[in-house]
């Protein structure tokens, strides 16, 4: 399949899934027009940027080997939380309970072998 129509029922399937719930659970309070516009705005940038990546993500993993393509999938976690770690936005490192030492470790092994695929070690 093409890679731009896999990206584009990607979007399709989490609009039509997404889309009804907004119905669902309609909102309480009413926002001024001027606010919807902006809201939708960013909301159409973030959406364009995320289909971007998703393109270029799809054109390198098509120049590089699939060794390299299925290592890819373990940094995103891996990334995540390095980058939370660094900003302080979700968690703190507090090593002393039992499962954040897990979830480091298990991160960092994620991050590990990823390195080690892509070096090809």
């Amino acid at each position: 399949m093409n890679q731009y129509i896999f990206i584009t029922y990607s979007y399709v399937v989490a609009a039509l899934v997404l889309l009804p719930l907004s119905f669902i659970f309609p909102r309480r309070a009413t926002v001024p027009l001027l606010k919807y516009f902006y809201l939708g705005s960013r909301l159409f940038l973030l959406g364009l940027i995320g289909f971007l990546a998703q393109i270029c993500a799809y054109k390198g993993i098509a120049y590089s080997s699939p060794t390299l393509a299925s290592a890819m999938s373990n940094l995103g976690p891996a990334f995540t939380f390095i980058l939370a770690v660094l900003f302080r936005f979700l968690l703190t490192l507090k090593l002393k309970k039992m499962e954040n030492r897990f979830e480091c470790s298990t991160r960092l092994c994620f991050f590990l072998d990823s390195a080690r695929f892509g070096l090809r070690l």
